[in-house]
């Protein structure tokens, strides 16, 4: 996941986002709230939280009313059941 590549998750996460961005702006929407990634302020030199920091600036600057939440994330192989 915090893997230095050059894979596609830019599209599939900040392109797919400002799409989604770009449409809520469009039709007037009045608040967006974000789900992005703890360490997306903090860890640039990674992939994922980099372009979800992307994303951030870029709704932030849109001027739009929004929120955006960072959580940290769970994954299965971490867990115990």
């Amino acid at each position: 996941m915090f893997a230095r590549s050059k894979d596609t998750f830019y599209e599939s996460n900040y392109l797919a986002n400002t799409a989604i961005l770009e449409d809520a702006l469009d039709h007037n929407v009045k608040r967006f709230i974000y789900v992005s990634i703890k360490g997306a302020d903090t860890l640039p030199q990674y992939q994922i939280p980099y372009t979800h920091k992307l994303f951030e600036d870029d709704l932030v600057n849109s001027g739009i009313d929004c929120t955006i939440i960072r959580p940290v994330g769970f994954f299965p192989g971490s867990m115990t059941l």
